[in-house]
Formats: structure tokens, sequence, C-alpha cells
């Protein structure tokens, strides 16, 4: 062999090198985790059926507001900033929801919640101020898809997904109306 075809193996050679380390080293704020690219929730239409990754729910349109709940003791939590996507939203992918029809919504542990057509399009949840007074709603309640609080991801314990319904920040809905740890969602005809 030749210096130049050795010298010029030498430089491709470093050159390979160096592309390499820069792979092993570089940081890159597109670059997917593994949680997202994991299923997190499973929608379900008739014979329609989509699974939903976190990168696919945050592709979807997100809305952002505040929720709280008000739990059975009359204790009130929140109201704070969520951001998500809608429930109209997330069911257009598997046709929408159709006049008359119901959606159950599952839970991990299999706890399971079913909301009405009309608690879906027109928000007909009981409202209640902050104090726990029940007030007429300020802003229509949106029944929405969580997947962040203040900013950050849903905690492990309620999360990676939520059923919750937003109000306004004066104001809390019943805190039986919210799924922690969502994995399914099934539209229901009758």
């Amino acid at each position: 062999m030749n210096r130049l075809s050795k010298a010029l193996i030498a430089i491709l050679s470093i050159g390979l090198l160096l592309v390499i380390l820069a792979g092993c080293n570089s940081s890159s704020s597109t670059s997917t985790t593994p949680a997202d690219t994991t299923v997190v929730l499973t929608v379900t239409n008739g014979t329609k059926s989509k699974t939903l990754t976190m990168t696919d729910l945050k592709a979807m349109t997100a809305i952002s507001g505040y929720t709280g709940t008000k739990n059975k003791k009359g204790e009130i939590s929140g109201p704070k900033p969520y951001k998500g996507v809608s429930l109209t939203t997330v069911l257009s992918s598997v046709g929408g929801l159709p006049s008359g029809a119901s959606v159950k919504f599952t839970a991990a542990d299999e706890y399971a919640k079913t909301l009405t057509y009309d608690q879906i399009s027109s928000g007909t949840f009981t409202t209640y101020d902050t104090s726990g007074t029940a007030a007429d709603p300020e802003k229509q309640p949106v029944v929405f898809v969580a997947y962040e609080i203040d900013g950050a991801a849903l905690d492990a314990s309620t999360g990676p997904v939520q059923l919750a319904v937003m109000t306004c920040e004066k104001q809390v809905t019943d805190g039986s109306n919210f799924v922690k740890q969502l994995i399914k969602i099934d539209v229901v005809t009758q």
C-alpha cells in the first residue's frame, strides 16, 4: 500500500471514529424517551380501535386550563393548571361520538366510569366554587385526557394520563368524574 492510501485510510478511520463518538455524546431535545413510544391509551368505537402513545397524544391539538375536584367529604383539591387533549379530539381518531352514545373509561386497576353523551358534548356537570358551594359554570366544562399538571408530567399515581374535567380557575367539579391511570376509552352505543 502506498503512503497516500495509508493516509486516506487513516483520515477516514479518524472521521468515522469522530462521528461515532459524537453520536454517543449528543443530547437532542427531540429525542423520544421510551415512555413516549409506549402505548398509554386504547380507544375503541365499535370495530374501530386505536392505540395511542404519549407522542400521539401530544401531536393532537392540546388544550390548557384549570381543573380541580370536590371529593365526597366536600374537600377541595385545586384548581390547578392542566394540559391535555379534549375527549372529542381523541374520539375523532375512531370516528367520533355518535349522538346518544356514552363513553366508558377504564383505569389500570380496572376501575371504570361511564359518562353520558350530554356530559361530554354539553359539559353537564355540577360545578362548585373553591369553597365547595354549587355554582353556575363560568365556562362550559370540557372532558379531556390530561397528561400535564403545573407544566410537568402527571405522577405515577395519577398518570401517565387521566380523565379530567376542565372548568376555570375559580371552579371545580366532582372528583368522581375523574379517572386516574386511564388506559382505555370505549364508546358505548345503545
